[in-house]
């Protein structure tokens, strides 16, 4: 899949779940200002996922040793 996205165009309401309400005030909207408002309120907290249960582990050994990834591989161990 991840092969055939490379230099294809995809219609933006196909393949976003949901989309088509804010959609549509986005374009009814003329001032530009307050349409990437609407977007950003839409589609922003979207493309942020929670980061895994280890993921966030390893953020907070490295904030504990201050950045040292080095102890963050030797606690893995």
């Amino acid at each position: 899949m991840a092969e055939e996205i490379p230099d294809r165009e995809f219609n933006f309401l196909d393949v976003v779940p949901d989309a088509r309400l804010a959609f549509e005030q986005i374009v009814q909207t003329r001032d530009f200002s307050r349409q990437i408002a609407l977007f950003n309120a839409s589609f922003t907290p979207r493309l942020v996922r929670k980061a895994s249960a280890v993921t966030s582990l390893d953020h907070h050994t490295m904030r504990q040793q201050k950045g040292n990834i080095h102890a963050l591989i030797n606690w893995k161990r």
